[in-house]
């Protein structure tokens, strides 16, 4: 009797030991699926930064809000109407901004955002600028009277209300001044 008094502690013993083993390895286990889940989590978060940080540094819209997603459809007809306002040179007009251009072609000012930034590649000031830019080398190309009037002069013909702004501008896409645009195609005619 007292030797199955021995044999049952050492089964209560093994059955104990195997009880706080199978206790041990839930817990490593539940703190091994935890570390996991926290080092996915850290990987994932560090993954949508960066997504995050690359988007940014595109020149595109910074969020998926930001993206109304035009139909091509839609994007064809408003662009169709952006070439009838450089046609028509309504760039010209001081009066210009970004919701004046909005209701000539007929969208509201997010659509024509999205639509200068994916299908012309620009923002609205560059945009606008570069027209006036172009308007006025082409004028001083083709129209020589053009090149003997004042800088001043010149600024408002193509929509600029501020010579500074003007001669900043066109610095900027001609890489010269417009006085050493209009010397150079005076001395190219010599």
């Amino acid at each position: 009797m007292f030797q199955q008094t021995i044999n049952e502690m050492d089964n209560s013993q093994t059955l104990i030991s195997i009880f706080f083993l199978i206790l041990f390895v839930f817990i490593l286990r539940r703190k091994l699926v935890s570390s996991i889940y926290t080092l996915y989590f850290k990987v994932h978060k560090s993954i949508l930064k960066s997504k995050i940080r690359l988007q940014n540094s595109i020149e595109k819209p910074k969020s998926n809000e930001e993206l109304l997603y035009l139909t091509d459809v839609k994007s064809k007809a408003l662009l169709k109407k952006l070439k009838k306002f450089e046609k028509n040179q309504q760039y010209t007009n001081k009066d210009v901004s970004f919701s004046f251009l909005a209701n000539y072609i007929g969208t509201n000012s997010k659509y024509l955002n999205e639509l200068l930034k994916i299908h012309v590649n620009k923002t609205f000031s560059q945009y606008i600028n570069d027209l006036r830019i172009d308007y006025i080398t082409n004028l001083l190309y083709h129209e020589p009277k053009y090149r003997d009037y004042k800088i001043t002069y010149l600024a408002e013909t193509c929509g600029y209300s501020s010579r500074e702004i003007f001669y900043k501008n066109f610095k900027k896409k001609m890489r010269m001044t417009p006085s050493q645009f209009i010397k150079n195609l005076k001395s190219d005619i010599n």
